[in-house]
């Protein structure tokens, strides 16, 4: 049940970065490569428990859980697509 939680909880946040990822034509790639990143991290979390064996632990869900809770600070600033701060000068 906790693996299941946990591909769950790593999905999430993997596809919202995965579609911001998708909007960032000509962004800067310091923020490409952080969301870059976050999708190994994430998706390498959600697949250690079976493919390694390994019992998911607290920080395990708490990880993609941190992950949602920035992605969704910067919400408003993603709702009509890719914010200035993002863009390359």
């Amino acid at each position: 049940m906790e693996n299941v939680l946990n591909l769950i909880l790593c999905s999430i946040p993997g596809l919202i970065c995965v579609c911001r990822l998708g909007k960032m034509d000509g962004a800067k790639a310091e923020i490409r490569i952080r969301y870059i990143l976050w999708i190994a991290m994430l998706g390498t979390s959600a697949v250690a428990p079976s493919w390694l064996g390994i019992e998911v632990n607290a920080m395990q869900m708490l990880f993609p859980i941190c992950v949602l809770a920035d992605l969704a600070l910067g919400f408003k600033a993603w709702r009509n697509g890719q914010p200035k701060y993002v863009r390359a000068a």
